[in-house]
């Protein structure tokens, strides 16, 4: 029960227990080319670069409300649903992959219904924006640092 108890109040993977509740193979991983797929998987199961994640570093760690997005300078959580649904540096990449049922009036209900999606088209575009998205990332975060 103490186990049970902890793993529902963690941070850790919160975003993963939102969308992943049976033990069923994900639809994703026959459909995706593997060299975008990755990036998709480690968004899956928090293994990512986004401050939620980062914030909590020994070195670094950041009270998690306060995990503030960087790339956009608001004051959302860079988590996940921010990442795909809000944050205003990836718009024309959302564009380019998103339907925009789900980001011009973004909920966490959509947020799910996104990452669970299991059509092949919807999968594939969702994991070109989630690897694009990583990439252009990167070139800002090391802008943001110089």
């Amino acid at each position: 029960m103490t186990l049970r108890i902890s793993l529902s109040t963690s941070t850790v993977l919160c975003t993963f227990r939102l969308f992943k509740n049976d033990f069923n193979f994900p639809t994703y991983l026959d459909c995706v080319p593997m060299t975008i797929r990755v990036a998709f998987t480690k968004l899956r199961l928090s293994s990512h670069p986004l401050r939620v994640e980062t914030g909590r570093n020994a070195s670094n760690t950041t009270p998690y409300n306060e995990r503030y997005c960087l790339i956009c300078n608001s004051i959302d959580l860079e988590d996940e649903y921010h990442f795909l649904l809000i944050c205003n540096m990836y718009t024309d990449i959302r564009r380019k992959y998103i339907n925009t049922y789900y980001y011009k009036t973004p909920s966490v209900l959509k947020f799910i219904d996104l990452v669970q999606s299991t059509d092949a088209t919807v999968l594939n575009n969702l994991c070109k924006y989630v690897y694009e998205t990583f990439e252009k990332r990167v070139n800002v975060v090391n802008v943001v640092n110089m």
